[in-house]
């Protein structure tokens, strides 16, 4: 295993190998083990596209993103074929998952934050980063399925630095213990699949949020969204 996200610990333990680092990509780990071998335009491309999309285009850890990205288009890497790539028309079917999860989604206010939370069957880290994308502070997408529920979950910037809420360590980890599952991500960007859930899951996430910001968990208020 090659990774910049928290695997849970069952995984962890079932590889033969794992290189696990704080880092903004795990294009950036691979390049820091490939850097002495050759690569070739393609793959240096491929590292940096991972690098670009995964730092948020070099907002997430911008120091050694950015020194990484310039190592590789100094060895080659085309940024202009990388940005164009990136900025490709979206399919067809993640487009109407995005417009779902808006269309669906259920919007909890905690003081001037909002919390997001809708249900799509698929592209479901792209709906998480839509929501954060047009105002919510925190954002969770659930996708159920007859053999487990699977949750998304992204933190805005300024969110994630004033609450100190961690996905990985706040919200995935105590959602195992209650319903059994596996899952792993970092602070800000996490998934989980649940394998017993029930109808009070996303009682629980707002629980396990009000319980970090010591806050009451009636002051967790659901917005009418259709005034």
């Amino acid at each position: 295993i090659i990774d910049h996200h928290i695997p849970d610990k069952e995984t962890i333990e079932g590889a033969k190998l794992s290189i696990i680092k704080d880092s903004s990509s795990t294009c950036e780990i691979i390049f820091d083990i490939l850097k002495n071998y050759s690569l070739d335009e393609k793959a240096l491309n491929a590292l940096l596209t991972g690098i670009v999309y995964d730092s948020r285009r070099f907002l997430i850890k911008p120091k050694s993103s950015i020194i990484t990205a310039y190592e590789l288009i100094i060895r080659g890497a085309d940024i202009n074929k990388v940005f164009q790539f990136l900025s490709s028309e979206i399919d067809f079917s993640e487009k109407m998952a995005k417009l779902k999860g808006c269309a669906r989604v259920r919007l909890f206010k905690i003081s001037s934050w909002i919390i997001a939370i809708t249900y799509v069957g698929a592209f479901e880290a792209s709906v998480a980063k839509t929501l954060i994308d047009i105002g919510a502070d925190a954002s969770f997408v659930i996708n159920k399925s007859n053999e487990f529920v699977r949750i998304t979950g992204r933190l805005e910037d300024s969110f994630h630095n004033k609450t100190g809420l961690n996905l990985v360590n706040d919200i995935i980890k105590p959602l195992i213990e209650i319903f059994p599952g596996q899952g792993g991500g970092h602070a800000m960007a996490a998934s989980v699949n649940l394998y017993n859930f029930n109808e009070y899951l996303i009682s629980k996430l707002l629980d396990l949020i009000s319980k970090k910001l010591n806050i009451p968990r009636n002051s967790i208020l659901e917005v009418d969204i259709k005034k």
